[in-house]
């Protein structure tokens, strides 16, 4: 192999072949597992006797144990996991969820007021990154690809990943799949995150967070003069096609 080199036996003098990459680890030092064991036993009589800085006990460790971290200061595991244990002075304190929220808030007003000032080589990078994934389809679920498909195929003019702006030309929201000459919006909800309410009986907090999401999608596509309707992944599975034209009917 071309990773091999020439090596002498540390036991017995032979001229072995080695691989470079197992010597790099430690592996491979002798030609055989006979000399590999007699080295071994070669250095344990070359080791030494040594104290344990936990429970006083007299030990004996080779040359190459004691190069380990904890190889000259402790006889067992047990004394050892006693050297890394971490004292905790005060004990830890568990930070509500109302707190949460409210530090989060608190962060984020704090970086609309003093933003971070970022150079203009990481908005560049940042601006490449993000043309790149919406080449990708990025972030498109493979609901809303279907969906998409089935209606190109029935003949619709179709987009994809829409942004829809406010009116002071702010970034508004994403919506799933546009169909511009029909005035008319398609959001492809999954029946668990976006509220299929026969999935769950109280919303919890992503749940929550979507609610409020459709709700502004809902307002962003009135203010567009388009009309937003729903299209839920159970009705698609059991029949894409007639799903598909029923909500855009």
């Amino acid at each position: 192999m071309d990773n091999e080199i020439k090596r002498e036996c540390p036991v017995c003098k032979i001229i072995y072949n080695a691989d470079a990459t197992r010597l790099k680890h430690g592996r491979q030092t002798t030609c055989g597992r006979a000399c590999s064991y007699q080295l071994r036993a070669t250095q344990k009589q070359n080791g030494s006797e040594q104290s344990c800085t936990v429970c006083g006990k007299y030990f004996y460790r080779s040359p190459s144990q004691i190069k380990t971290k904890y190889g000259a200061t402790s006889c067992s595991s047990e004394c050892a996991y006693k050297i890394r244990q971490r004292t905790v002075n005060a004990p830890y304190v568990l930070v509500s969820q109302y707190d949460r929220t409210a530090a989060g808030i608190k962060a984020w007003e704090t970086r609309r007021k003093s933003g971070k000032p970022y150079p203009d080589s990481a908005r560049n990078k940042a601006r490449t990154n993000a043309i790149q994934n919406l080449k990708q389809l990025g972030g498109v679920s493979k609901f809303e690809r279907k969906a998409a498909e089935v209606l190109r195929r029935l003949g619709f003019n179709v987009g994809d990943s829409a942004v829809g702006r406010n009116q002071n030309g702010t970034f508004g929201c994403v919506f799933d799949i546009i169909l511009p000459e029909r005035r008319l919006i398609i959001e492809c909800h999954g029946n668990y995150w976006h509220g299929g309410r026969w999935t769950w009986e109280v919303a919890g907090h992503s749940q929550a967070k979507n609610l409020v999401y459709e709700q502004r999608k809902c307002v962003a596509a009135r203010e567009m003069g388009f009309d937003l309707r729903i299209l839920w992944e159970s009705e698609f599975k059991k029949d894409p096609t007639g799903a598909l034209l029923t909500v855009v009917r």
